[in-house]
């Protein structure tokens, strides 16, 4: 797979062909990943969807490409110029997206765009909805983040009775991952000292940590990062300072197996795999597509080394509400406002 930025990219442009398709390989559905601003590298969204067009590739014989977009003007270019170069699949991955695929995909009807997070009031033919109940492992973190700092059944964290909540720009699927975790942890003790902090980006690693240790200091023994590759420093911190850390989109205990407590995860390379296979077996079908819990497209991840800390008490509590979740006599709020009861008094800090 070439992974291409923007600027390699545009240095292409009086090619006939910038993406560079053989021509033997124009009548094949081969496939383009075009990254919003927040780009490969972060071990978890971006990187996820790569690799379910990775193995796609693999297992059908396709050729494909990956695009890093370096700015938000970068979208509609980078899609037009895919489908002109004779890619039939587009997968982009991020809300902020959403614009760019609207305007770009009527004008190519016979190409299928893959779209994770993006939600339209009317579906297009063309356009897959790719989409994920957030909200629903995200309670269960919380539920467990709640139940670890209140019962002090890690060491590390006896001394702290609060939780933090790190994430980028504020957008329907990060706040359905906040809505989720604040109302499993409030299920727990709705007194709980909660922080939010709301960085406005995707692109800087000191301030993810900047706002980690602020946290921290305000006593949050665990803290949920949403935050792709900047959101990494969160994790850089929770190794320098002695914090848990729920992390967001894949499992990421491997990067700190002593502090990243468990993951939300979103099976985002079995969506984009099969976005691609429908598409090679002439099943293609647009409009949304939904993961959830009850159909294991969310999840959360492994304990691993961890899994001490978490009594028999809390696993208790973590499989009722899972159960409930599943059979549907939890729902869980998937909006700020409609989690209000759960958000009554948690801090929430966004930037000026």
């Amino acid at each position: 797979m070439r992974i291409l930025t923007t600027a390699t990219l545009l240095a292409g442009i009086a090619s006939a062909v910038p993406f560079g398709l053989p021509a033997n390989a124009q009548d094949k559905p081969n496939v383009a990943f075009i990254t919003s601003t927040s780009r490969l590298g972060d071990k978890g969204f971006n990187d996820a969807v790569a690799a379910g067009v990775a193995q796609a590739a693999k297992d059908f014989g396709l050729e494909t490409t990956v695009v890093q977009s370096t700015s938000d003007t970068d979208y509609v270019p980078n899609l037009t110029r895919a489908a002109e170069a004779g890619y039939k699949v587009i997968m982009v991955a991020g809300y902020q997206m959403g614009d760019a695929v609207k305007e770009v995909a009527p004008k190519f009807p016979d190409v299928k765009f893959g779209a994770v997070d993006v939600e339209y009031d009317t579906p297009m033919d063309n356009v897959r909805e790719i989409l994920f109940h957030e909200e629903q492992p995200s309670y269960l973190l919380g539920v467990l983040s709640a139940s670890v700092v209140k019962s002090k059944s890690s060491p590390m964290i006896a001394k702290k009775n609060a939780l933090g909540v790190v994430a980028g720009e504020e957008q329907p699927a990060v706040n359905r991952f906040i809505t989720g975790f604040v109302c499993g942890a409030r299920s727990v003790d709705a007194a709980l000292p909660i922080y939010v902090y709301f960085t406005g980006t995707w692109q800087d690693p000191p301030l993810f940590k900047e706002a980690a240790v602020t946290a921290y200091n305000r006593g949050a023994g665990a803290i949920f990062e949403i935050g792709g590759v900047a959101g990494l420093a969160v994790i850089e911190a929770s190794k320098e300072l002695g914090f848990l850390e729920m992390t967001t989109d894949q499992d990421k205990n491997e990067l700190s197996p002593t502090t990243v407590l468990s993951s939300a995860e979103k099976d985002l390379q079995q969506a984009t795999y099969l976005t691609i296979k429908d598409t090679v077996d002439g099943k293609w079908k647009g409009g949304q597509f939904l993961y959830s819990l009850a159909n294991g497209g969310v999840k959360i991840a492994d304990l691993h080394g961890l899994s001490p800390v978490v009594t028999p008490e809390i696993r208790a509590s973590l499989d009722k509400a899972k159960a409930g979740i599943i059979d549907g006599s939890l729902v869980v709020p998937k909006t700020l406002e409609q989690g209000q009861a759960c958000l009554t008094g948690v801090e929430i800090k966004r930037p000026k």
